[in-house]
């Protein structure tokens, strides 16, 4: 895994021993921040489900302003540090280390421009994440949040919410969230 574009291009991140973290996939990553590009400079990000940080340190190598970055996992976070000292963007970055509904809760009152949502395949959080994320108005009226999920895998959005995007790479499938008021992300 590494930094495929910006001020820490090439960088190559560590990533947690063990099967607990899955690190996205980099041609998934690319096509992801390809698709954008535009949306990033001067962004506040939410890296959920952070694991190594490989999306949110993309987003800052990229220009974006800020990164909160949250994961409950011991080594996910240990590698996540490690990962902002090598690239030198902790000073724009903040960790909160715990299960995801009371870092969410912690962030009522913040909006994010970015929101990157890549829970544990298994773990069912998907519909949750984004209701929490809609209930305590964490995405900016423009903002976009991208879920990485298993192709195939349905998933409801709270209302006011509408996918704006799909693209499946292989067994991945990224969608494009936005609010309804906002114009679609093509």
């Amino acid at each position: 895994m590494r930094i495929i574009s910006g001020k820490a291009k090439g960088c190559r991140l560590k990533v947690p021993a063990g099967r607990k973290t899955r690190p996205t996939a980099d041609r998934v990553k690319e096509a992801v921040f390809s698709a954008i590009q535009f949306d990033i400079a001067g962004k506040e990000v939410l890296d959920m489900f952070a694991g190594a940080g490989g999306l949110g340190l993309e987003a800052l190598s990229r220009g974006a302003e800020h990164a909160v970055f949250i994961d409950s996992g011991d080594e996910a976070v240990k590698a996540l540090r490690e990962n902002l000292e090598k690239t030198r963007l902790t000073g724009k970055a903040e960790i909160k280390k715990a299960d995801y509904t009371p870092a969410l809760l912690g962030c009522e009152g913040r909006a994010f421009g970015l929101i990157f949502i890549d829970p544990p395949y298994g773990a069912g959080f998907y519909e949750d994440v984004l209701d929490k994320i809609c209930r305590y108005g964490l995405l900016e009226d423009d903002g976009i949040a991208i879920l990485e999920k298993p192709a195939g895998l349905q998933v409801s959005y709270p209302e006011g919410f509408t996918e704006s995007r799909r693209k499946r790479y292989g067994k991945t499938e990224i969608i494009f969230i936005a609010k309804e008021t906002v114009k679609k992300h093509e």
